[in-house]
């Protein structure tokens, strides 16, 4: 079976593909073992084997589906021609959303969502919870973003667009790891969400209540000097542009790789605190380089001035001194070689050799040992957290020098 759909960019294909499994979910429930093979001759992408059959899309320019692709029909084919043709009309709804960030109770790190209609028992997903300090944010807004605080949870609501209350989940789903870590970086807290509910709007929201901040310090490094009131965490308005671009789909480059840099410290910190008690050779060795690592896309956002090998004419690239001056930049000369020498360069011992500095040694009976090449073995747990600290703050500097399109220029 084939349906012409002429998407004009990733953008619009990406609407029409959550659509078009709404739709498909109408029909059975799907469920989909993705392939993602291209047939770059032919311009066929294959999503994968699911349950109405093989689905693929094909495309004159990358990323923008021509046409949908079914074989080996595991439904009636009308039934499955119809619902293409209904993905092209469905139009979107606008839900107010409410999250709880419930203080944890135990060190299980979960995935899944529980979505709730508000004054209903209807629920979706599963509740997550975890294990870390759990601060209170004070109340905080800008333009649809709300953050606020019970006393005890904190809160966020926002509007949101979605096609249905499926559609909704796989959403939010999408967003709220983006919205943790975002919330980390200013906050020095793990929040995962524990519930979440969402009401259906018949008219949007008009939130008009924007607050100033331009007194609140971004530029702290240890959390014994995250800006607060009446010890209740004050967050500048950088980290709520940032949500609010998320929730908004507005994510350019820049902000995606400002995404992507929170991802992956957030995510070390996760593994870092489901871990805490074990001694797993290795485990601090990837919390560590894993942190390091979250570094990389900040470097690729500062603008640079490339040159060309005068032999090869290959550009002239690397990563290290990107690092290096990104790190100078927001610090000084002396403290970036010492950043290189003792993350990055421990970094690509891991990678590129495997060398593991942690033993299997429980921390609390640790013996001195020296490894083959002089150094001594780290015991494990033996997690740095000042990189952490380092990162974080580096993280916030560049930030505020994106949206305020002042990024530092480097000259290789």
């Amino acid at each position: 079976m084939k349906f012409e759909v002429n998407c004009n960019s990733v953008e619009e294909s990406n609407i029409y593909l959550r659509k078009l499994w709404y739709v498909f979910n109408e029909i059975t429930t799907m469920g989909t073992y993705f392939y993602n093979e291209k047939d770059v001759e032919n311009n066929i992408v294959t999503i994968g084997d699911t349950n109405i059959g093989t689905v693929r899309f094909t495309y004159k320019k990358k990323g923008c589906i021509k046409d949908i692709i079914i074989d080996n029909l595991k439904c009636d084919e009308t039934a499955l021609y119809n619902a293409c043709q209904k993905a092209l009309t469905i139009k979107e709804k606008t839900y107010f959303i409410k999250i709880c960030f419930k203080k944890f109770k135990d060190n299980k790190v979960h995935s899944k969502i529980k979505l709730t209609e508000a004054n209903t028992k209807k629920s979706l997903g599963a509740v997550i919870t975890n294990n870390f300090p759990h601060r209170l944010i004070y109340n905080s807004t800008y333009k649809k973003v709300h953050i606020f605080n019970d006393g005890k949870n904190n809160y966020l609501t926002f509007p949101i667009t979605a096609f249905c209350e499926w559609d909704l989940k796989t959403l939010i789903q999408r967003l709220f790891p983006m919205i943790c870590a975002i919330l980390f970086e200013y906050s020095f807290s793990l929040m995962d969400i524990s519930k979440c509910e969402y009401t259906e709007l018949n008219e949007d929201v008009n939130l008009n209540n924007d607050y100033e901040c331009e007194e609140i310090c971004f530029n702290w490094i240890d959390e014994d000097e995250i800006p607060n009131k009446d010890g209740q965490v004050l967050l500048p308005i950088d980290c709520l542009k940032i949500i609010d671009y998320i929730i908004s789909n507005n994510i350019d480059d820049n902000i995606d790789k400002i995404i992507a840099s929170a991802i992956i410290l957030y995510s070390t910190q996760k593994i870092h605190y489901s871990m805490l008690n074990s001694n797993e050779p290795g485990i601090s060795d990837i919390i560590n380089n894993m942190g390091v690592t979250s570094i990389e896309p900040l470097s690729n956002i500062i603008y640079f001035e490339s040159k060309c090998c005068e032999v090869c004419n290959t550009e002239i690239y690397s990563i290290v001194k990107k690092i290096k001056f990104l790190v100078a930049n927001y610090s000084d000369e002396s403290f970036a070689k010492y950043f290189i020498k003792k993350y990055y360069t421990e970094r690509s011992k891991f990678f590129h050799v495997g060398l593991l500095k942690t033993t299997s040694v429980l921390h609390e009976k640790i013996i001195p040992q020296i490894d083959k090449n002089g150094e001594l073995e780290s015991p494990t747990p033996f997690l740095d957290i000042n990189l952490t600290d380092y990162i974080s703050y580096i993280f916030r500097m560049l930030v505020h020098d994106v949206l305020n399109e002042s990024i530092p220029i480097f000259q290789p």
